[in-house]
């Protein structure tokens, strides 16, 4: 097949926010397929959605500090009524330099594992509606979230922003994906 780029979509890891390991059906971890890809002269791509936390992950478990706030100062809990497991999204705050520190671990090590493409989703929850650490807009929260990301992925990496506010994307990646799921409108909407 004529390909450049394959991606490994939805589906690699455990829980979304636990995204240095991988279920089951990739028990030879991401690194062995990056490679394989790149052995067959293709760019290794990686599905990923950063802000977004699963109230089952372990990374909800060890830092519920690290989320979004609600008015009663608990960690907001987005009902996506599609989304499966059935269970609460938290909202990475990337208002906290901690926060940013990870998301920048996180894509240096999918760089060194051999990922050169980055498809980026529901970047929306960045903009939800709540309490951060530090007072900056949700837009600015989100630009330094794409910030901490783009330095670990590096200049050369390919960013693609999904369900992405377009104006606060701009200079930070390389593409916004636009399709009949994305709209202006909606709760999580500025």
């Amino acid at each position: 097949l004529p390909l450049k780029v394959v991606q490994i979509d939805d589906g690699w890891m455990k829980a979304y926010g636990d995204w240095t390991g991988t279920n089951e059906r990739f028990s030879d971890g991401l690194e062995a397929v990056a490679r394989e890809l790149d052995g067959l002269g293709l760019t290794p791509g990686l599905w990923i959605a950063p802000f977004t936390v699963q109230h089952s992950s372990a990374l909800f478990q060890e830092h519920p500090d690290w989320m979004v706030r609600d008015e009663l100062d608990r960690p907001l809990a987005l009902d996506v009524e599609w989304a499966e497991p059935r269970e609460p999204w938290h909202v990475l705050d990337a208002s906290r330099e901690d926060v940013r520190e990870r998301l920048t671990e996180w894509f240096r090590l999918f760089r060194r594992w051999g990922f050169r493409y980055f498809k980026l989703d529901f970047l929306f929850t960045a903009l939800a509606r709540g309490v951060r650490a530090e007072p900056v807009t949700r837009a600015k929260a989100y630009r330094l979230g794409l910030e901490a990301i783009r330095r670990g992925a590096g200049e050369d990496a390919y960013l693609l922003a999904c369900t992405a506010p377009y104006h606060p994307s701009v200079g930070l990646v390389d593409g916004v994906r636009a399709s009949h799921d994305i709209h202006p409108g909606g709760e999580f909407w500025p």
